[in-house]
């Protein structure tokens, strides 16, 4: 508190000026007369070189919350907090007359409290005596608002520097001034590097003119800020998307002058967003593709949305299905039954039914309805499928099941279902008769207790087999034992059915009564058997005629040359050499007799036929010569051979012996149609395969039809009226046994083509 008695200046702060009342009155108007008292918004204070207060105005009293009088009674320093008098006087000293000087400082209220203020010092001199006015501003608002300020700015720099959001600031050209680490993180940019770029750097090419265009906006005034979500190209070149909230920063002048962005990086929400948009799109996709109807209901049963399956089907088109009540597409439902099915969906979740639906037409289809409910939004989901093909093939399958128990119950075989064990599970009539068990009777037993005890474990073990996945079918003749004890012989097939899980379930058996076959059977193997005989007495007359036409060539030869032989001898040999020829030629045919009487006597025994490389051109070319001496010179041949052909393996009696049987058949066939002008073509080429040598003999006979061309290599099947049908089986019989085939081409009227194949030899 500030000292309110009298003060008594020492010796040091000079004499008290004793001016008389008139004197001071005269000086202070002189000197303060400008001054208003009132008008000067603030405080005036006028001391002398001792600190004395001379005059102050109605603001300084207000201020400093004295009275005038009381005011006048003060010293500078009463009110300043300055350093003592002297150092203070030293300070005023420095002071130049009439030039101002202007500091801050604090003063006190009469009250103690002390507040800031702004200063404003003259020094005036007046008869040699210095008086020095103040000009005393109180500055405390200004001061807490520029702590305000600082505190505000301080805050915004802690804003800037610790916040999650990113944050710059741009001129209207786009160039940085300020940015937070965040925004540095955001963008991949130093502070430093992104003063150096234009922001339209960082924005994505795609939605840069979004930016700009909503920038314009903002510049012109349309609007007053703006939101935007665009995608930032960062430094390392990766794409991130952010939110951003843009306003203009005015200037001192009120006018905006600055971009201001809060930025934040939503590339995570957008992926999730993007993910569900593409979720949905798919959902969408798979709903509007979907071969099934779908509906979404609000609780009233009302559609709110369907797709084209179900307009398609029910004939109205997806804009007049919204809106529309199911009730109106029920063709068997009432609205208050529509309403028991909406309330049960949602008191239980979901719902399976089939019901009918109602096409725009008035046509009824059957609906399976599998419905759903979504409480958090008050929905109903419906899938409807259209089941008409699952009723009719119900309907078939019914159909089919009766069908099938009236063919089981009347089939002409016995039909059984048996079980793993052997027994009978159920069967048809047909069965009963055949074992001569009553139904009743034959369910009793098993499959074990009707068969022939010389089967029963053999049957067994095909039966394991089914069962352990080694077979799945088994077809078998059997004996089964009637109930009056008798035999009979059964055509058994089995078949082994599994469950879901492939585990064994049950055999399906069908059985047919072949007894009476089997006797039929039994007759015809004696038959077949004396049958034999007979062919084996045919085949062997063919083949002592074969081997008495081959021995007779060589020995009627060699008697010709032993009597030409013999007539040059008696006549005294006047042709050595024809005798010398006459006497090799016998030779010759004596050895070749021999050799065909070892083949047969090879052949009789069952001995392997002895083969060797041979010359086809030149067997096919002998076979002609033959054939003609025969006296079947009243064809004409037609030979192409290969004269490139390699040598064959075989033997070439029994090769010789089948070309000639083929040649006689053809003359034989042309002769028995009265063709006149008989020709044949025998053709020698390599096989398509280029392993076999094909030799091919065509007539120009009447051609050979179907019935016959079917059965004309079968033994004992013959064209000609005293043929034994044995040539043709044992020439395919000799061509086969050689590693070959013969086989013929006919066409009725146009002749026909036997064709057999060799082995090349090796």
């Amino acid at each position: 508190m500030i000292d309110r008695r009298v003060h008594k200046p020492s010796q040091a702060e000079g004499p008290i000026l004793r001016t008389p009342s008139v004197k001071r009155q005269r000086l202070s108007e002189k000197l303060y007369l400008p001054l208003v008292d009132h008008a000067l918004p603030d405080a005036l204070i006028v001391h002398d070189h001792f600190g004395r207060l001379i005059e102050v105005n109605n603001r300084a009293c207000i201020g400093f919350g004295y009275s005038r009088a009381t005011l006048l009674t003060l010293r500078i320093i009463d009110l300043e907090q300055e350093p003592d008098l002297a150092t203070a006087q030293a300070e005023w000293s420095r002071l130049k007359p009439d030039i101002p000087a202007v500091r801050l400082g604090q003063y006190r209220r009469a009250d103690g409290s002390t507040f800031p203020v702004e200063i404003h010092f003259t020094c005036h001199e007046t008869g040699g005596n210095r008086f020095y006015i103040r000009v005393i501003r109180d500055i405390s608002e200004r001061k807490r608002t520029r702590d305000a300020q600082l505190r505000s700015e301080l805050l915004f720099r802690k804003i800037l520097r610790y916040a999650t959001t990113g944050i710059a600031i741009t001129d209207w050209a786009g160039k940085f001034e300020q940015c937070n680490p965040a925004y540095c993180r955001l963008v991949g940019y130093t502070e430093d590097e992104l003063k150096s770029i234009d922001f339209a750097v960082l924005i994505h090419p795609d939605d840069l003119d979004a930016n700009l265009h909503d920038i314009e906006d903002l510049k012109s005034g349309k609007v007053p800020d703006f939101i935007i979500e665009n995608r930032y190209v960062r430094k390392d070149g990766r794409v991130v998307w952010a939110q951003k909230f843009v306003s203009a920063l005015p200037d001192e002048t009120g006018k905006p002058a600055r971009l201001l962005a809060l930025v934040n990086d939503i590339t995570e929400r957008k992926h999730v967003e993007m993910a569900l948009a593409e979720r949905e799109a798919q959902y969408r996709a798979v709903i509007e593709t979907a071969a099934d109807g779908f509906w979404m209901l609000d609780e009233k049963g009302r559609i709110l949305a369907t797709n084209e399956a179900y307009a398609r089907k029910s004939g109205y088109t997806q804009e007049e299905l919204l809106g529309m009540s199911i009730s109106r597409l029920e063709a068997e439902e009432s609205p208050e039954e529509v309403a028991r099915h909406v309330s049960r969906v949602r008191q239980y979740g979901s719902d399976l039914f089939e019901t009918w639906h109602r096409t725009k037409t008035g046509e009824r289809w059957p609906v399976e309805v599998n419905t759903s409910y979504w409480p958090r939004a008050g929905r109903l989901f419906a899938f409807l499928r259209d089941i008409t093909e699952r009723r009719l093939a119900a309907q078939a399958l019914q159909e089919s099941e009766a069908r099938f128990r009236a063919t089981f119950e009347q089939a002409a075989v016995g039909i059984a279902h048996v079980a793993p064990d052997g027994h009978w599970l159920r069967f048809n009539r047909k069965l009963c008769d055949i074992v001569g068990y009553t139904h009743e009777e034959l369910v009793t037993k098993r499959f074990q207790d009707i068969s022939h005890p010389d089967e029963v474990d053999v049957h067994v073990s095909l039966m394991k087999r089914m069962l352990a996945g080694e077979m799945t079918t088994m077809s078998v003749e059997k004996r089964y034992i009637r109930k009056d004890g008798s035999t009979i012989w059964v055509n058994l097939t089995v078949t082994l059915t599994r469950t879901a899980d492939g585990a064994p379930d049950y055999f399906i058996s069908v059985t047919e009564d072949i007894s009476e076959r089997k006797c039929t059977e039994a007759a015809l193997h004696a038959l077949y058997a004396e049958m034999e005989q007979l062919n084996h007495f045919q085949i062997a007359n063919q083949t002592a005629a074969a081997f008495a036409h081959e021995l007779n060539q060589p020995l009627n030869a060699l008697a010709s040359y032993s009597e030409a032989a013999l007539r040059l001898l008696r006549a005294g040999n006047p042709r050595p050499d024809r005798l010398s020829h006459a006497i090799e030629s016998s030779a010759q045919q004596a050895q070749r007799a021999g050799r065909v009487v070892r083949e047969f006597l090879s052949f009789m025994n069952q001995q392997e036929i002895p083969t060797e490389p041979m010359n086809l051109n030149e067997i096919v070319r002998k076979v002609l010569a033959r054939v003609e001496a025969d006296g079947f010179n009243t064809s004409s041949f037609h030979v192409d051979l290969d004269p490139s052909l390699a040598p064959v393996r075989g033997n070439r009696l029994q090769v010789e012996k089948v070309l000639i049987n083929l040649i006689e058949n053809s003359i034989e066939a042309m002769h028995q149609a009265g063709i006149g002008k008989r020709a044949i073509a025998i053709t020698v080429r390599t096989a398509a395969d280029e392993a076999m040598a094909q030799v091919t003999v065509t007539d120009s006979g009447p051609g050979i039809d179907k019935e016959t061309l079917h059965r004309i290599f079968d033994p004992f099947f013959s064209t000609k009226p005293k043929g034994l049908g044995m040539g043709l089986a044992i020439s395919r019989a000799i061509i086969e046994s050689h590693g070959g085939q013969l086989w013929v081409d006919s066409q009725p009227g146009a002749g026909a083509s036997f064709h057999f194949t060799l082995p090349f030899a090796e």
